[in-house]
Protein backbone atom coordinates (compact mmCIF):
# COMPACT_ATOMS: atom_id res chain seq x y z
CA UNK A 1 0.00 0.00 0.00
CA UNK A 2 1.55 3.30 -1.05
CA UNK A 3 1.09 6.60 0.80
CA UNK A 4 -1.84 7.69 -1.35
CA UNK A 5 -3.62 4.36 -0.88
CA UNK A 6 -2.99 4.54 2.86
CA UNK A 7 -4.44 8.06 3.02
CA UNK A 8 -7.55 6.87 1.16
CA UNK A 9 -7.88 3.90 3.51
CA UNK A 10 -7.58 6.15 6.55
CA UNK A 11 -10.18 8.58 5.16
CA UNK A 12 -12.54 5.72 4.41
CA UNK A 13 -12.40 4.21 7.89
CA UNK A 14 -11.17 6.91 10.24
CA UNK A 15 -12.61 10.25 9.16
CA UNK A 16 -15.24 11.92 11.30
CA UNK A 17 -15.21 9.18 13.87
CA UNK A 18 -15.47 11.24 17.03
CA UNK A 19 -19.05 11.04 18.26
CA UNK A 20 -19.72 13.29 21.24
CA UNK A 21 -22.84 11.53 22.58
CA UNK A 22 -24.24 8.02 22.66
CA UNK A 23 -27.22 9.24 20.63
CA UNK A 24 -24.86 10.50 17.93
CA UNK A 25 -22.99 7.19 18.05
CA UNK A 26 -26.20 5.19 17.65
CA UNK A 27 -27.32 7.43 14.78
CA UNK A 28 -23.98 6.94 12.97
CA UNK A 29 -24.06 3.19 13.55
CA UNK A 30 -27.63 2.96 12.25
CA UNK A 31 -26.64 4.94 9.14
CA UNK A 32 -23.81 2.54 8.43
CA UNK A 33 -25.78 -0.63 9.15
CA UNK A 34 -28.90 0.47 7.30
CA UNK A 35 -27.03 1.50 4.14
CA UNK A 36 -27.12 -0.94 1.23
CA UNK A 37 -24.25 -3.41 1.41
CA UNK A 38 -22.60 -6.01 -0.78
CA UNK A 39 -20.15 -8.69 0.29
CA UNK A 40 -17.24 -6.22 0.65
CA UNK A 41 -19.07 -3.22 2.07
CA UNK A 42 -20.74 -5.36 4.75
CA UNK A 43 -17.27 -6.25 6.06
CA UNK A 44 -16.20 -2.61 5.78
CA UNK A 45 -19.26 -1.67 7.85
CA UNK A 46 -17.96 -3.82 10.70
CA UNK A 47 -14.68 -1.90 10.68
CA UNK A 48 -16.42 1.48 10.56
CA UNK A 49 -18.77 0.62 13.43
CA UNK A 50 -15.93 -0.81 15.52
CA UNK A 51 -13.86 2.33 14.93
CA UNK A 52 -16.80 4.54 15.87
CA UNK A 53 -17.45 2.65 19.09
CA UNK A 54 -13.78 2.54 20.11
CA UNK A 55 -13.24 6.22 19.42
CA UNK A 56 -16.39 7.11 21.36
CA UNK A 57 -15.21 5.16 24.40
CA UNK A 58 -11.67 6.57 24.13
CA UNK A 59 -13.14 10.08 23.92
CA UNK A 60 -15.44 9.55 26.91
CA UNK A 61 -12.93 7.80 29.15
CA UNK A 62 -9.83 9.72 28.12
CA UNK A 63 -7.76 6.62 27.46
CA UNK A 64 -4.09 6.99 26.67
CA UNK A 65 -2.65 5.77 23.38
CA UNK A 66 -1.09 2.87 25.30
CA UNK A 67 -4.48 1.85 26.71
CA UNK A 68 -6.07 2.16 23.27
CA UNK A 69 -3.34 -0.01 21.75
CA UNK A 70 -3.71 -2.62 24.47
CA UNK A 71 -7.48 -2.66 23.93
CA UNK A 72 -6.98 -3.14 20.17
CA UNK A 73 -4.68 -6.12 20.73
CA UNK A 74 -6.92 -7.63 23.39
CA UNK A 75 -9.92 -7.35 21.07
CA UNK A 76 -7.93 -9.02 18.28
CA UNK A 77 -6.86 -11.87 20.56
CA UNK A 78 -10.41 -12.43 21.80
CA UNK A 79 -12.11 -12.15 18.42
CA UNK A 80 -9.63 -14.50 16.73
CA UNK A 81 -9.42 -16.94 19.67
CA UNK A 82 -5.67 -16.46 20.01
CA UNK A 83 -4.75 -18.34 23.16
CA UNK A 84 -0.99 -18.51 23.17
CA UNK A 85 0.16 -15.17 21.92
CA UNK A 86 0.50 -13.59 18.53
CA UNK A 87 2.73 -11.10 16.82
CA UNK A 88 2.07 -8.30 14.38
CA UNK A 89 4.72 -6.92 12.09
CA UNK A 90 4.58 -3.65 10.21
CA UNK A 91 6.06 -4.52 6.83
CA UNK A 92 7.02 -0.88 6.39
CA UNK A 93 9.78 -1.42 8.97
CA UNK A 94 11.58 -3.68 6.53
CA UNK A 95 12.47 -0.53 4.61
CA UNK A 96 14.60 0.84 7.46
CA UNK A 97 17.86 -0.54 8.82
CA UNK A 98 17.17 0.21 12.49
CA UNK A 99 14.49 -2.49 12.64
CA UNK A 100 15.60 -6.10 12.97
CA UNK A 101 12.43 -8.05 12.31
CA UNK A 102 14.23 -11.40 12.41
CA UNK A 103 15.50 -10.63 15.90
CA UNK A 104 12.05 -9.49 17.06
CA UNK A 105 10.55 -12.72 15.76
CA UNK A 106 13.29 -14.81 17.41
CA UNK A 107 12.67 -13.12 20.78
CA UNK A 108 8.93 -13.65 20.45
CA UNK A 109 9.42 -17.36 19.70
CA UNK A 110 11.75 -17.72 22.69
CA UNK A 111 9.20 -16.16 25.05
CA UNK A 112 6.24 -18.02 23.58
CA UNK A 113 7.75 -21.47 23.60
CA UNK A 114 8.32 -21.36 27.37
CA UNK A 115 4.58 -21.04 27.90
CA UNK A 116 3.83 -23.60 25.17
CA UNK A 117 6.11 -26.13 26.85
CA UNK A 118 4.13 -25.82 30.10
CA UNK A 119 0.85 -26.01 28.20
CA UNK A 120 1.96 -29.08 26.22
CA UNK A 121 2.86 -30.89 29.45
CA UNK A 122 -0.55 -30.09 30.91
CA UNK A 123 -2.33 -31.17 27.73
CA UNK A 124 -0.46 -34.48 27.73
CA UNK A 125 -1.62 -35.09 31.27
CA UNK A 126 -5.21 -33.87 30.86
CA UNK A 127 -6.06 -34.97 27.30
CA UNK A 128 -5.37 -38.69 27.12
CA UNK A 129 -7.88 -39.16 24.28
CA UNK A 130 -6.24 -36.72 21.86
CA UNK A 131 -5.21 -38.02 18.44
CA UNK A 132 -1.81 -39.76 18.49
CA UNK A 133 -0.33 -37.25 16.04
CA UNK A 134 -1.44 -34.39 18.26
CA UNK A 135 -0.04 -36.09 21.36
CA UNK A 136 3.24 -36.69 19.49
CA UNK A 137 3.46 -32.97 18.72
CA UNK A 138 2.74 -32.09 22.35
CA UNK A 139 5.52 -34.47 23.44
CA UNK A 140 7.92 -32.82 21.00
CA UNK A 141 7.10 -29.42 22.47
CA UNK A 142 7.15 -30.62 26.09
CA UNK A 143 10.58 -32.20 25.63
CA UNK A 144 12.15 -29.64 23.32
CA UNK A 145 13.14 -26.03 23.30
CA UNK A 146 15.82 -26.20 25.95
CA UNK A 147 18.32 -23.80 24.42
CA UNK A 148 17.89 -24.67 20.76
CA UNK A 149 16.74 -22.07 18.33
CA UNK A 150 13.74 -22.90 16.18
Amino acid sequence: MNDKEFDEFRKKYCSGIYCETSDELKKRIDEIVDAPHDYNTSAEAIVKVAMLAKQYVHHKLGNSAFQAGWADLEELALSRWYQDGFIIFDGNRLLYPQYDMDEEFRKWKQETRKALKRKAKKLLKDSQGAHPNVRRRWKEIANAYQDAKI
